[in-house]
């Protein structure tokens, strides 16, 4: 049987700050469970006694409980976890270990009322079962599908929940530190079905991929994931080589971060070969590419999506003479290019093909010389129509939007952020440069940039969500 012995500690710092001077005091509730260790969810270890550990954990808002023993040669190990032992469905975490201790936190409280000197335990802290965490007596979970935000709100309703009330800068920190780091996940396999043409990572691993003038590969703004970054200056783009895709459908799919601007994606357009160009120019997207029968274009105009990742998904289907556009995998628009025409009847026509370039140009059309400025990653190309559903596939293969839809929205009136569209937000913590628009209206949080808000499109973009329930 576990041995439980429940300590309570109470420290009283009696410290004036220039700002305030007011005192502050910090107090802490474990459960200790001695010759136990939890094995999971460890994500630091560091030398550190055991009140020293727990306060580390109090003051770190993504641990929940700590392992705490003492190597042979006298020095304490402290290992902060951010799972606790009921949080795990697999009992083989929770071993036992003589010497080793494991201490579970019960509740936290790092600040007092200013005309007092004593503290309340009432903000309770825990990791539950099925990755929810509880802050007080709610109970947070990030689901890392991408929906729009209507779905991403219908999804909540339907487990119970709904998408998360941020009140405060206290909720505001404990989402972004406990839930947002793992908003960047590897991503899912695509399966053997959907073997592509041609994929770059564009992230410096690309054995066929030349750079040049100034583009080259950089850190994105989390710090974490490589992307290729084009500067818009003279003589600066990318190449891949050529493949032969005159005569058959095709996709292309591309992570996108632009900037303003006419912004070729991926191209061969210009300089005696008129081969496709597939980007946008004048706030229209711009499919433009020639076969056997002639040159085809496809236009249409879109709302931008400026300094944020974007995924852009372009498919001509030759049996059917259909382009259709995608945009975070939600079919944005489709048209027929051709009508009744039978291209096995059009064996003489094959004469007039364009001639295959002898390389393709990432972020430049070289028809007028314009180059991108912005940000590619994860790129595709197939020699056929990809359906609804490979599209969501690709898209989900690297996500790389980084941020995650909450409940705040100002759909109904322009500026005028919402909860559940009838009440005023009492905290909202935008990103500088996002403002009211009459295109975005939902808002979502940064995992990179302390729990800061973008404001997105509601239908148009796919996002993970966070859900909110009472416990």
């Amino acid at each position: 049987m576990i041995k439980m012995i429940l300590i309570s500690i109470l420290a009283l710092l009696h410290s004036s700050t220039i700002a305030s001077a007011q005192k502050m005091c910090s107090g802490f509730d474990f459960t200790r469970h001695i010759d136990y260790r939890l094995e999971c969810g460890i994500f630091r270890t560091l030398v550190a006694d055991q009140i020293k550990c727990q306060k580390t954990c109090v003051d770190t808002l993504r641990c929940f409980s700590v392992n705490v023993y003492r190597l042979e040669n006298g020095t304490n190990i402290c290992e902060l976890i951010r799972k606790s032992k009921d949080s795990r469905r697999e009992s083989a975490c929770f071993v036992k270990k003589y010497g080793t201790e494991h201490n579970e936190l019960v509740t936290s409280r790092n600040n007092c009322p200013s005309q007092t000197n004593s503290c309340h335990f009432d903000q309770q802290r825990k990791a539950l079962p099925d990755d929810w965490y509880q802050l007080g007596t709610t109970a947070y979970k990030l689901f890392f599908k991408p929906l729009p935000w209507h779905k991403a709100s219908e999804a909540c309703k339907s487990k119970g929940a709904k998408l998360v009330q941020i009140k405060n800068e206290g909720e505001n920190r404990f989402i972004a530190e406990t839930l947002l780091p793992d908003l960047r996940r590897p991503g899912t396999q695509l399966p053997d079905s959907m073997k592509p043409l041609a994929y770059w990572k564009l992230d410096g691993t690309d054995t066929n991929v030349q750079l040049f003038g100034d583009s080259k590969y950089k850190k994105d703004v989390d710090g974490k994931t490589t992307v290729l970054n084009l500067p818009a200056t003279a003589s600066s783009y990318g190449e891949t080589p050529s493949f032969d895709i005159r005569s058959s459908s095709f996709t292309m799919a591309v992570w996108t971060n632009m900037n303003q601007g006419a912004t070729y994606l991926y191209s061969r357009w210009g300089g005696g070969i008129e081969h496709f160009a597939y980007g946008f120019s004048d706030a229209k997207y711009i499919l433009q590419f020639k076969d056997e029968l002639g040159k085809k274009d496809f236009e249409k105009k879109i709302p931008a999506y400026y300094k944020r990742w974007t995924h852009y998904t372009a498919v001509w289907n030759r049996n059917t003479g259909t382009a259709t556009l995608y945009v975070n995998a939600n079919k944005l628009h489709e048209v027929k290019l051709t009508t009744g025409v039978d291209y096995s009847s059009a064996s003489a026509a094959k004469a007039n093909l364009p001639p295959l370039a002898p390389a393709f140009d990432i972020g430049y059309y070289r028809g007028v010389n314009y180059r991108m400025n912005g940000s590619l990653s994860q790129m595709y190309l197939f020699d056929r129509a990809l359906e609804s559903e490979e599209v969501e596939k690709i898209r989900d293969a690297a996500y790389m939007g980084n941020s995650a839809w909450i409940g705040l929205n100002d759909i109904n009136t322009e500026g005028r952020y919402m909860i559940d569209d009838s009440r005023v937000a009492s905290y909202i913590n935008l990103a500088p440069g996002q403002i009211a628009n009459d295109v975005q209206d939902c808002v979502s949080m940064r995992a990179w940039d302390e729990g800061r808000m973008d404001v997105n499109h509601c239908l148009y973009t796919a996002l993970p969500y966070i859900c909110m329930k009472q416990v």
